[in-house]
């Protein structure tokens, strides 16, 4: 047997279809719609934690708002969102763009990092 998985599919799965109870949607639908808010989103690797990032962002429209990334390895390009490979490895060239990138005042900001 094989099995494909449709990454495209994957980046625009809605919040709604993630598997949470309507408490755990409404929730989290609340923090996602209030600015000012920081959502951590973690969990052991390949167990759902991009999957459930990208389906975050695309609560958003990023053509009302700034919404920038800055991941280890960009796995989806999102339409209207701007995304920045880190490459994974901490430095202070890496805290000094993120402090850039904070200073700018984005809407949503999405950081990720693969810890193994």
């Amino acid at each position: 047997m094989t099995l494909h998985i449709d990454g495209q599919q994957r980046k625009r799965m809605p919040l709604t279809h993630l598997g949470l109870l309507d408490s755990q949607k409404a929730q989290i639908q609340q923090l996602v719609g209030d600015r000012g808010r920081v959502v951590l989103v973690t969990g052991p690797k390949a167990q759902g934690v991009s999957t459930t990032i990208y389906s975050l962002l695309n609560e958003h429209d990023p053509y009302t708002m700034s919404i920038l990334t800055m991941e280890d390895e960009v796995l989806f390009e999102l339409e209207g969102v701007t995304h920045t490979e880190t490459g994974g490895i901490p430095t202070p060239q890496l805290v000094e763009k993120l402090a850039g990138t904070i200073r700018t005042d984005p809407g949503v900001l999405m950081i990720t990092r693969a810890i193994e």
